[in-house]
């Protein structure tokens, strides 16, 4: 064998071992990254035990909640007006904090500490730490994104979770997209968002994505409640959620709250609701819709809307306000007052 055939057949066994070490590397079996929520506490290490005194809900019109409403509505919720806080987002935000709800709540004297529960997986959702935070907190807030996230989780640990928060007496609510799961029905926002023009036009367009309760509090039984109410103009399409429900329960009528931005709305475990901050609007149809078909603008009539202004009052389990409504009616898809 010459010099030149043994240089050659040397480096050739060497890139060969180089090839079959790197391909044993490469077809080794990747273990599989554990899927994990994310979950981020601040203020005190050490729960506070308290006697809690509902259930409560707390109803916001925009995403992030009011801080002295809150404060307010925590120092109602226990004996001691002090709670654990726990807020659910079905997303990291996208400014430089993960946390920015507790990061506002934590500097009130009534949270002991507040913890951050992202979620964003069926498989997150069914994990045991969000369900063991939850059991040890007083109130769970159900910050703003996309409601869709929300209720995909039904029938989830979590969500179990919370349900046994309420039944234990705490505190629960949320705002915008967490508003929206609250009511016995949803807008689910699973196929985009629609306008009150989409809504009314065709009452089943492809963006008016309805579902069952998420959660069935017996005090918003017969209820669908929206957000951003006035400042987006939602009266039209939250008509048209009623008209839509009222044909699949076979009901006689409904009712739906609109919260606007800066509005809350707390109601105690008596069902009294009373509003805060800027206005609300209970929205009550009567009657099925004359025309309701897919294509078809909405024909509907006497739907009552009442206009509750900070620091009025109203039950939500048997609603009977002594204020008189404006009546409206809808005809061929236009919104008008009677």
């Amino acid at each position: 064998m010459n010099k030149n055939y043994k240089v050659c057949y040397f480096s050739a066994l060497i890139l060969c071992s180089l090839l079959f070490s790197g391909c044993n590397e490469s077809i080794e079996t990747v273990k599989e990254q554990e899927v994990t929520p994310s979950i981020i506490r601040i203020g005190n290490e050490v729960d506070v035990n308290v006697s809690l005194k509902g259930p409560m809900l707390y109803l916001m019109g925009k995403g992030s909640p009011d801080v002295d409403v809150f404060d307010q509505f925590l120092t109602e919720l226990s004996e001691e007006g002090v709670a654990d806080v726990v807020v659910i987002a079905a997303s990291f935000a996208s400014g430089q904090s993960n946390t920015p709800e507790c990061d506002v709540l934590v500097e009130l004297a009534s949270v002991n500490s507040c913890t951050t529960i992202t979620i964003q997986s069926i498989e997150e959702a069914n994990d045991a730490a969000p369900a063991e935070a939850i059991g040890n907190a007083g109130a769970v807030y159900f910050a703003g994104g996309n409601q869709c996230n929300y209720v995909e989780w039904r029938g989830t640990e979590l969500l179990d979770a919370v349900k046994r928060l309420y039944s234990r007496g705490g505190g629960v609510g949320g705002g915008s997209a967490g508003l929206a799961i609250q009511g016995e029905w949803a807008y689910d926002g699973c196929t985009g968002s629609i306008r009150s023009d989409e809504a009314l036009e065709n009452p089943f367009d492809s963006y008016m994505s309805l579902s069952g309760g998420v959660f069935e509090w017996p005090l918003l039984s017969g209820w669908i409640t929206d957000s951003h109410f006035s400042e987006r103009d939602r009266l039209g399409r939250l008509i048209t959620f009623q008209a839509r429900i009222i044909e699949s329960e076979q009901a006689d009528a409904w009712l739906g709250i609109g919260v606007d931005d800066n509005s809350a709305v707390v109601v105690n475990k008596s069902g009294i609701a009373t509003v805060y901050g800027a206005d609300s609007y209970v929205v009550k149809t009567t009657q099925p819709a004359d025309t309701l078909a897919q294509g078809t603008p909405l024909t509907m009539y006497g739907v009552e809307v009442y206009k509750f202004v900070p620091g009025s009052q109203f039950q939500m389990d048997d609603f009977d306000p002594a204020n008189d409504p404006e009546i409206y009616s809808v005809e061929e898809g236009v919104l008008q007052v009677e």
